[in-house]
């Protein structure tokens, strides 16, 4: 950790312990919020650019090219948007959270914000355990946060309707997944 020096010399190694700061770290449950929102509209740009490509290439390699295309858009989307001047994708921008460095609290540049969407797939192994661990850390950092050297913070009162966003966001997805699931199944048991 980086120690700095406050005005009056006492060492901290967190710059939220410095007298007067108004820092405040995003919790679990408005970053579950805010991912659910993106998960949202990446599902749906996926969804549109999926159909338009397997609707002209019917056949062999057209779900893998999809797939590609949508791991190539979350990349992109996630990068660009957090490395931003406004450090946040649409979901974050939602619930007033933003994503900084977490040395200087500065906004980070597009190949941290890089490593941290790679980190995303770390923090999804073994049962989610990178995202779970997040109330549990002092700066409420999930393991791709600490892999990258970042943290979110809220800039400002969150919605108060938090929940039913969580809930109507992650429903859809829920769903989808079900339904991708029944027709997995259904295609094993058909033979195909």
């Amino acid at each position: 950790m980086i120690e700095r020096m406050d005005h009056v010399g006492i060492v901290v190694d967190d710059l939220a312990a410095l007298p007067g700061s108004r820092i405040a770290y995003a919790g679990f449950w408005v970053r579950l919020a805010a991912v659910a929102l993106d998960a949202l509209i990446l599902w749906a740009v996926v969804l549109a650019i999926g159909l338009a490509v397997l609707a002209v290439r019917i056949g062999s390699g057209a779900q893998e090219l999809v797939l590609a295309i949508g791991v190539a858009i979350s990349w992109l989307y996630f990068s660009f948007m957090e490395s931003s001047p406004g450090g946040a994708t649409f979901g974050k921008r939602a619930f007033r959270l933003q994503v900084l460095t977490a040395d200087r609290m500065q906004r980070v540049g597009f190949l941290r914000a890089t490593g941290r969407w790679a980190g995303r797939w770390v923090s999804s192994t073994v049962l989610l355990a990178g995202y779970l661990m997040q109330p549990l850390t002092a700066r409420r950092q999930a393991l791709h946060d600490l892999l990258a050297g970042t943290v979110v913070v809220a800039r400002g009162k969150r919605p108060r309707v938090l929940l039913a966003v969580v809930v109507l966001c992650l429903a859809p997805l829920i769903l989808a997944f079900l339904l991708g699931g029944t027709l997995k199944v259904a295609e094993l048991l058909g033979g195909r």
